[in-house]
């Protein structure tokens, strides 16, 4: 009997899921068999009943906190306003209910993403860049047929997402390719902890040190290591820089906070940008009150690497979905970020979901559900004393974006669940001293700037029409 592909690609990323549960049932019989051990073991060397006792009930405790855990998804129920499911964000109906499953599996579903680039006809080529906190992230060169310009493009994927989203659609479709076409050396940025930068000169991602981050550092190193590999292997003096929601937020960060990469970008292109998260439309929301802290976040986003629970899984395909039973309803990406058929090509969605989500840290998950609480662009909050330690002032210091200078077109959308319409209002006004475009897609959600098969003529003729008029001012 033949597997709908369909099944396939979503078998791949729930496969994560279904070993941590399994996991996390043998850790509590394991506990339950150590604490029979551990009594047997005690009372054949002569221990008193007192000190017996007392390791019973510290056995005890750990399982009490065990199976506490598993009760946070009822508590956070009961936290959720009366009506919610009823008037929270949704799908749009018919999305996933008619998504009609492909009669082949695309090859793309399994291809890593040189594959997918060569198989295209483009001439790609693997670097590694190291950073200077030591994480190793992977770039992928896509070399123009003719080069036409010498300011080479660097393009930052999203949160979750890696540099696949810029060659996930066809090649009249992806801004890559267009960019490629049109004569730019091409690069496509991983930021640390995805599925092409899950390395360390000295870590391993099992160890939880690795996944001691945020989009803080992201900013801090990735960014700045990325455009330095970028021009010392071009030669050039500057890049074009196009980021895509996180990637927006680590430039926005970086450039506020760096004169010298202020420097070294010659022109950007934001879309879907996110500066602040204070009025998202993510049902995310609902759970950043429970979430502040990566002690709280464990049973919502796993401990290091963001492995996203059932539970919270069941929690915002409750809140999305309702009771409807959609591959979209199972996959994070489409829950934290929303989703709408009109411009997505359905039948590619067993190659975005094969790709997507790419991983991240539960870190900086957490520092997501603090900026939707406090609804400021600012660091990490590791509480008073660490950020005395750390920033010297009890709390996270705020970037200033009035620092910025490198020209930006933003491109936002009205439907968009992250890049909230609100939070982009109050964006505007620091970028504007430095805004060169600014183009509204009313209709497009947050994932559309990426996967929209009609990205290409909405949104991406007109950015690769900035970075040309840029480049014509002095033959850049």
């Amino acid at each position: 009997m033949e597997i709908a592909p369909w099944r396939l690609a979503i078998h791949k990323q729930s496969r994560s899921l279904t070993n941590r549960a399994a996991s996390m049932h043998c850790a509590w019989r394991r506990l339950r068999r150590a604490r029979n051990t551990l009594y047997i073991s005690a009372h054949r060397s002569g221990m008193g009943r007192l000190q017996i006792a007392l390791v019973l009930a510290a056995m005890g405790a750990i399982l009490c906190l065990y199976l506490l855990s598993l009760s946070v998804t009822t508590m956070v129920g009961s936290l959720v306003p009366p009506g919610f499911y009823a008037t929270a964000a949704r799908f749009p109906g018919g999305c996933g209910d008619e998504w009609p499953p492909p009669k082949h599996i695309d090859p793309e579903v399994f291809q890593t993403i040189e594959q997918v680039i060569s198989d295209k006809g483009f001439k790609v080529k693997s670097y590694n860049v190291t950073t200077a906190d030591g994480y190793i992230l992977g770039v992928q060169r896509i070399m123009p047929a003719i080069q036409r310009h010498p300011t080479p493009v660097l393009l930052v994927h999203g949160l979750l997402d890696s540099g696949f989203t810029w060659v996930s659609n066809l090649a009249n479709q992806s801004l890559a390719y267009r960019l490629s076409e049109a004569g730019y050396d091409v690069w496509l940025g991983n930021v640390r902890g995805n599925t092409y930068s899950k390395a360390h000169v000295r870590l391993s991602p099992h160890q939880l040190e690795f996944w001691k981050f945020s989009w803080d550092q992201m900013a801090e190193f990735d960014l700045p290591a990325m455009i330095d590999a970028v021009i010392g292997e071009t030669g050039a003096k500057q890049v074009y820089y196009v980021g895509h929601s996180q990637g927006t937020e680590i430039a926005l960060a970086a450039w506020s906070q760096n004169r010298t990469l202020n420097s070294l970008v010659r022109a950007a292109a934001l879309l879907a940008p996110v500066a602040t998260v204070g009025y998202i439309e993510s049902p995310i929301r609902l759970i950043a009150p429970l979430a502040t802290s990566l002690a709280d976040a464990i049973d919502f986003f796993g401990h290091g690497e963001f492995l996203p629970t059932t539970r919270l899984l069941k929690f915002l395909s409750l809140a999305v979905c309702g009771d409807a039973l959609s591959p979209l309803c199972s996959n994070v990406i489409f829950l934290l970020c929303g989703f709408d058929c009109r411009y997505t090509n359905m039948t590619r969605l067993p190659v975005y979901i094969s790709h997507t989500p790419a991983g991240t840290s539960a870190m900086n998950l957490v520092h997501y559900a603090q900026a939707v609480q406090h609804k400021r662009f600012q660091k990490y909050d590791y509480g008073k004393t660490e950020n005395m330690r750390r920033y010297g002032q009890p709390t996270p210091p705020q970037y200033n974006l009035y620092n910025i200078r490198v020209p930006l077109a933003v491109y936002h959308g009205e439907k968009d669940w992250l890049a909230d319409p609100t939070d982009f209002s109050l964006l505007l006004p620091q970028i504007k001293h430095t805004l060169a475009r600014d183009r509204n897609v009313s209709d497009y959600n947050h994932l559309d700037f990426v996967w929209g098969y009609n990205a290409a003529k909405v949104l991406y003729d007109d950015v690769v029409n900035f970075f040309n008029t840029d480049s014509a001012k002095d033959g850049a």
